[in-house]
C-alpha cells in the first residue's frame, strides 16, 4: 500500500503526508494556523480546526533566515552532523500579549508588526552567532553554542 508523502522544505527529503517532523533532517513539517494557532500539515490549504485558509502560514526554509556566513560555518563543522554532548545556552523570547494585540489590529497590520519583531529578534541572535532553531508563535527559541561550539555561549 502506498502512503501519501510530502517533500520537506528544508532538506527536500520525503516524509509521510501527516508527519509533524522530517525523518531525514528533523525539521518541522507543520505550520500554525494564522487564526487559531493549531498545528497543521504544510500540505493543508485550510486549517483542520477552524477552516481558516493556510496559504499565508507556510514557514520559510531555515536557509531564508540564517545568514550565509553562519550557515556555512554550521555546515562546515563535521561534528555537528555526527552529534556531540556539550553545554549550550538556550534563549526563548516572546512578544508579550501578542494574542490581545492581534484582536485589536487589522490582520495585515498584525502580520507586519509580527514580521518586523520576529526579524529583529533573529537579527539580534545572529549578531552573536546564535542559531534560531524554533519559531514559537509570537517568539523564537535560539541556541548559543550549538550547533557551532562557542566557549562564551552564555555571555553571548
Amino acid at each position: 500500500m502506498n502512503v501519501p508523502t510530502m517533500q520537506c522544505p528544508a532538506c527536500q527529503g520525503e516524509a509521510p503526508w501527516d508527519a509533524a517532523f522530517c525523518p531525514s533532517c528533523g525539521g518541522r513539517l507543520t505550520t500554525l494556523c494564522p487564526a487559531c494557532g493549531s498545528a497543521n500539515s504544510l500540505q493543508y490549504r485550510f486549517c483542520t480546526r477552524c477552516s481558516e485558509r493556510m496559504a499565508a502560514a507556510v514557514p520559510a526554509s531555515p536557509r531564508a533566515y540564517t545568514p550565509r556566513y553562519l550557515a556555512d560555518r554550521i555546515l562546515s563543522a563535521r561534528r555537528v552532523l555526527e552529534g556531540e554532548r556539550k553545554q549550550v545556552t538556550v534563549l526563548c523570547c516572546d512578544i508579550v500579549d501578542s494574542s490581545r494585540l492581534a484582536e485589536r489590529l487589522e490582520p495585515e497590520v498584525m502580520h507586519q508588526v509580527m514580521g518586523d519583531a520576529l526579524r529583529l529578534m533573529a537579527e539580534a541572535v545572529h549578531r552573536y552567532e546564535g542559531f534560531v532553531n524554533q519559531f514559537l508563535g509570537g517568539g523564537r527559541m535560539a541556541l548559543f553554542g550549538a550547533p557551532v561550539a562557542l566557549e562564551d555561549h552564555a555571555l553571548r
